[in-house]
């Protein structure tokens, strides 16, 4: 019997955390259909609980120190006994600058008769970046947006402190999967933010279908999306907490959008965190337009609404939106985080 190991590896923001509770919810199905999860890589908080994801073994594999992680997880693999076992993590993805740590999660499985396979989801770099953005915003409130958007344009990447590479030209990505596991055996899927939230779990259950086999398990009831977009108004919010745990005397948000003549009452402000204008939204899709057009070469895959011709005509009112957000957040971060400067 082909017994397989389905590495779901993101990317960040492609619904990775709503496809890992809905596989946690229905392991029984998934056990009846030849399909195992494993609690190794998961964290467990101090209450027994643990997340979904297989986290800490991409993170082990980000530290070159991952002998002791995959042992555990070859160890429960073989306990399970599984033809098919799936581990998920965003964190996976960024070790395609790393393929050689990838092939050691590779190798670890082929060491007790498995073979590996790779599932990656693309969307559209301009939304990516803002997600992106509302994620950093939660640990890193005083990031300019300018400069994270820099980083993106010039170098087609972002590269954090602690060595992690996110990457927005996807077909280094690709190639970087397909050197670690083989051309063959990388699945690589299309996220499209304008379909209901339900079917990136359905898309996913198509791809374990056409690698695994068929599946006992009924499509999702519930369209609810696990971890969306703050809006914008939580995003400030956010930065007022981190601004105030350093400076308990530091200006309430609502004064400082009252400051610069917004109304603090506005419903724009619980529009979602969306700080790109129009022309660094077209200047973004320009930028990865080969990129974009080379993944779909070698994989047939279009990336959803990435191409300049996608970006909204200038009178379109989201743009309007957006350079009233940057500019209270620019306030906010002068406001909270460059005193004294």
């Amino acid at each position: 019997m082909d017994k397989h190991l389905i590495v779901h590896v993101g990317t960040h923001k492609t619904g990775t955390k709503s496809i890992q509770l809905f596989l946690d919810t229905e392991y029984r199905a998934l056990r009846e259909s030849g399909i195992g999860l494993v609690m190794a890589g998961r964290i467990r908080s101090a209450d027994g609980l643990s997340t979904p994801g297989n986290h800490t073994i991409a993170f082990a594999l980000q530290r070159d120190d991952a002998e002791m992680e995959l042992r555990a997880l070859t160890r429960e693999i073989e306990e399970r006994a599984a033809p098919t076992v799936v581990i998920s993590s965003e964190e996976f993805h960024p070790l395609h600058v790393q393929p050689d740590r990838l092939r050691l999660l590779a190798s670890a499985a082929a060491s007790i008769g498995y073979r590996t396979s790779a599932i990656l989801y693309l969307r559209a770099q301009t939304g990516y970046l803002e997600s992106l953005y509302a994620e950093y915003l939660k640990s890193y409130p005083e990031m300019p947006f300018d400069v994270l958007l820099r980083d993106v344009v010039r170098h087609g990447e972002v590269r954090e402190a602690s060595g992690k590479v996110l990457t927005f030209d996807y077909t280094r990505v690709v190639e970087g999967l397909q050197s670690a596991f083989g051309a063959q055996n990388v699945a690589v899927r299309p996220f499209d933010v304008t379909r209901p939230s339900s079917a990136v779990i359905v898309d996913f259950l198509d791809t374990l279908r056409a690698l695994h086999g068929p599946l006992a398990l009924q499509p999702p009831v519930s369209d609810a999306r696990e971890n969306t977009r703050a809006t914008f108004a939580a995003a400030l919010l956010a930065m007022q907490a981190q601004a105030m745990a350093r400076n308990p005397n530091a200006t309430p948000a609502a004064m400082i959008v009252h400051g610069i003549g917004e109304d603090p009452s506005d419903p724009f402000l619980l529009s979602p965190l969306a700080p790109l204008t129009h022309d660094e939204a077209h200047s973004i899709a320009e930028r990865f337009a080969d990129a974009n057009a080379r993944v779909r070469e070698m994989t047939g895959v279009i990336v959803p609404g990435a191409r300049a011709e996608d970006v909204p005509s200038q009178d379109d009112p989201r743009w309007r939106i957006a350079e009233r957000q940057r500019r209270i957040l620019d306030a906010a971060r002068a406001a909270w985080f460059d005193l004294g400067h």
